[in-house]
């Protein structure tokens, strides 16, 4: 008995150790995730923590572009997901994920899904024909697809050039759409489907990619964020009238930037807080003196940026694959970072719980979603998926979570 017990006592010592090395070499291989109690479950957040269903898309595959995007209706009983592997819009039921119809889009892929006036319109684009490589660019054309964001009837379709970048709703019922490729602005009626006024930057190979527009509207940045192959191109940004963008009398370049990707307006509607990926820092321009008021190192490139709920903090996404695998929060007046590492990356934005508590982080190069309590900072919990997270969208009570996964294949819905 007594040797019976030295052994089972060795043995027991033994898993203790190989445990304890186990939880050692998996902090060592990537930033501790902290396993803490997540806090009372509340009427604005996500009751488990898990996945209740994970559906496939039909579709046709035609290339192997990761992007997906999904958004809610305005009744939040649907979903609206695109993605760069599919060939058409997808409208799911939000309660069961059953496929409701399929609009076809008679393009290659369907990349980013945005809504837009409060709900009232859902905006879509698709790449018409296959990419094809021009003097290392790639060229795509596209159609914008304006949906009615309540019924999801398909209103209209308007081509605006080629390969759109990031719409901006100028919330008088027009939105200011940048062509990368054509190198042009569009303000658009959505209500007419025309174009109102725009406006070529081509004299000055200006690839207008993403648009930040004061909260008054009378003043909008464009940054470029474009490559060239695979090298960063675009060292300035325009300072522009998002009202009259052919006034060309209002049109100003600054220059001195490295990499200038995502862009905001601080609340003081002077100064512009720019992520600038090769800097590796948030920059913040002084358009009224014409000069950079600030360079505040963040971490190795950042890649987009946002504001957080209270609009006191913004977020800041970074490139994982070449840096850390984080989210930063940069408090705009004192300058104060808090950075919250994750087991994998994101370079789409975050969604929040109604009240503001909690952030929901798509870890676009892992099967997951990392979840942050604001109040206390830290990083509570990650919630796995079987493929890997692209978009997110929340619904209205903040107890629903839907993950749109790579290339729009699938869709996730947590509790």
């Amino acid at each position: 008995m007594l040797c019976m017990g030295l052994l089972l006592s060795g043995a027991l010592g033994l898993m203790s150790w190989y445990a304890e090395s186990r939880s050692v070499s998996a902090q060592e291989a990537e930033p501790p995730l902290s396993r803490v109690t997540p806090p009372a479950r509340s009427m604005n957040h996500l009751r488990w923590h898990v996945v209740r269903k994970t559906v496939p898309i039909p579709l046709t595959i035609r290339t192997n572009i990761r992007s997906s995007s999904v958004v809610l209706s305005r009744d939040g009983r649907h979903l609206v997901v695109g993605g760069g592997a599919t060939v058409h819009l997808s409208i799911l039921d939000a309660e069961t994920l059953a496929l409701q119809e399929q609009i076809p889009t008679r393009g290659d892929t369907t990349n980013s899904v945005q809504s837009v006036m409060s709900g009232r319109y859902i905006l879509a684009n698709a790449s018409r024909g296959r990419i094809a490589w021009r003097n290392l660019r790639v060229n795509r054309a596209r159609d914008l697809f304006v949906l009615d964001g309540l019924t999801l009837e398909l209103i209209g379709v308007v081509q605006l050039g080629e390969n759109l970048g990031n719409i901006h709703d100028l919330g008088d019922g027009t939105v200011l759409v940048p062509s990368v490729q054509s190198r042009r602005l569009s303000r658009l009626d959505l209500a007419t489907l025309t174009v109102v006024e725009g406006i070529r930057t081509a004299e000055r190979d200006f690839l207008p990619t993403n648009i930040s527009v004061r909260d008054d509207g009378a003043i909008a940045l464009v940054t470029e964020g474009a490559y060239l192959g695979r090298v960063a191109v675009g060292t300035e940004v325009l300072v522009m009238d998002p009202q009259h963008p052919a006034e060309r009398s209002r049109f100003e370049f600054y220059g001195g930037l490295q990499h200038p990707r995502g862009s905001l307006f601080h609340p003081d509607g002077r100064h512009i807080l720019i992520a600038d990926r090769k800097a590796h820092a948030l920059v913040t321009l002084d358009w009224v003196q014409r000069r950079t008021a600030d360079t505040r190192p963040i971490g190795d490139y950042p890649e987009d940026i946002g504001w957080m709920p209270d609009r006191r903090e913004v977020w800041i996404t970074f490139d994982g694959n070449r840096g850390e695998r984080k989210v930063a929060l940069v408090e705009v007046t004192t300058g104060q970072l808090t950075e919250f590492h994750l087991p994998g990356h994101t370079t789409n934005a975050p969604v929040f719980s109604p009240d503001g508590r909690m952030m929901y982080v798509p870890l676009s190069d892992q099967n997951g979603v990392g979840v942050i309590d604001l109040k206390r900072r830290i990083v509570i919990d990650f919630i796995a998926t079987t493929k890997q997270a692209s978009d997110l969208a929340i619904s209205a009570d903040g107890r629903r979570l839907y993950v749109a996964h790579h290339g729009g294949t699938h869709v996730s819905l947590l509790e």
